[in-house]
């Protein structure tokens, strides 16, 4: 075949043979069902509403439209026809929005900005009343998602240069398949430890992986680290298994992290696991936080420069897709960009990484003060009882009078 520029999926040049359909070019590697992800070089495919689905989801028909967000007149949530872009869709070119009306105000993009959020962070003392070493961050999202990368990210930004502590990758199997914790210290020369534990998950999916019950567990703080999650459901009395957990273990932030170019081809039984891990998150008064990866898959502008991140309408867009579909508010979700191809930090992208940290971060000490709060009623209450017990049982035996 023809070598062309462009691939349909990926937006990368194509440097050697491609796939041609219907005028859209693809790499070998990226002509994929864009339901189940698997391969289609074997020609068994059929492109319908700009989806490539191979033979097996094709035939399943119309339940492909709801289970790809998709409803009432081949809709999408948010009642917009054409949705957001798809593997195969090309990146908006639409004009950003004026500089001076952004949909999200922050401050300038500089490297005092870097300097004072990455420092706040750093300095960030944990509440002495709480008893505990670490903020716990729980990563969950599908297979591919970045949620292993956005750790590794995370990690770049505070010891100055790319790495790749937790294990991530492009694959249609998880690349994480154990519970793993890890911890991130700033690479200056005190290597101040900064007060994050991210905890790290196989990646959710439909009809295998973890079940809701079994997250449930982890945000309960029942699962040690490094416990193996491939092998099935999460049980007392299993090698990993924590039996009386302290807050020390629990979670006190849960991060959803989806990517952008698949957020609308998300599986109806992926989106309600998502909804039921939030619900089970509030129930706990912790208010989960969405991060939307590869935002350069969004539009040519956050491609060229992730500064134009809140003046890019399709990155906008996609913010209020979410909040429609997972029932979050838009404060709650962020964009990111994780390092992927890179081998240097910079500053661009580790001002993103670190809005969307101080943001988990101020999450998980508003949860963790309502606690302190709620407990310290607790006691006060409780005294007030015993006092008043105390005063009954007195009058009874007639030691005090009405007059006392």
């Amino acid at each position: 075949m023809k070598t062309l520029d462009v691939c349909g999926s990926c937006g990368g040049h194509i440097t050697g043979s491609a796939f041609v359909v219907e005028g859209v070019h693809y790499h070998k590697d990226c002509f994929m069902c864009n339901h189940c992800g698997r391969s289609l070089s074997d020609g068994d495919f059929s492109p319908e509403s700009g989806h490539l689905l191979c033979g097996n989801c094709s035939r399943e028909g119309g339940d492909f439209g709801r289970r790809s967000g998709q409803g009432d007149g081949g809709k999408r949530r948010g009642g917009s026809s054409s949705g957001g872009p798809s593997r195969n869709q090309r990146r908006s070119t639409e004009p950003l929005l004026p500089d001076a009306s952004p949909w999200r105000k922050v401050k300038p993009w500089s490297k005092e900005t870097y300097e004072e959020i990455k420092e706040s962070i750093i300095s960030y003392k944990l509440l002495k009343e709480s008893d505990i070493s670490n903020i716990n961050v729980l990563l969950l999202g599908e297979i591919g998602a970045g949620k292993s990368s956005f750790f590794n990210s995370v990690n770049s930004v505070f010891r100055g240069f790319v790495t790749s502590l937790a294990s991530a990758g492009s694959m249609q199997r998880s690349v994480t398949t154990q519970y793993r914790e890890y911890k991130v210290r700033a690479g200056d020369r005190k290597s101040r430890s900064i007060k994050f534990r991210f905890c790290d998950t196989m990646g959710l999916e439909e009809n295998a992986s973890l079940e809701v019950s079994d997250i449930e567990k982890i945000i309960e703080g029942r699962v040690r680290d490094q416990t193996e999650l491939s092998g099935g459901r999460i049980l007392p009395n299993k090698q990993g298994y924590r039996e009386h957990p302290t807050l020390n273990h629990q979670m006190h932030c849960v991060v959803f992290v989806l990517a952008a170019d698949t957020i609308s081809l998300m599986a109806s039984g992926i989106r309600d696991k998502f909804i039921q891990i939030r619900d089970q998150a509030i129930r706990r008064r912790i208010n989960p936080i969405v991060l939307i990866t590869k935002i350069d898959k969004l539009c040519t502008h956050t491609e060229m420069d992730v500064s134009k991140v809140f003046h890019s309408n399709a990155v906008n867009a996609k913010v209020l897709e979410v909040q429609d579909m997972l029932g979050i508010p838009p404060m709650n979700i962020h964009p990111v960009r994780n390092y992927f191809s890179e081998t240097e930090v910079e500053v661009p992208t580790d001002i993103l990484t670190l809005m969307a940290v101080r943001q988990i971060q101020r999450s998980a000490d508003m949860f963790l003060q309502d606690m302190l709060d709620r407990e310290k009623e607790e006691e006060k209450e409780l005294r007030e009882m015993m006092k008043s017990r105390k005063h009954s049982k007195l009058h009874e035996e007639g030691i005090l009078t009405d007059s006392d």
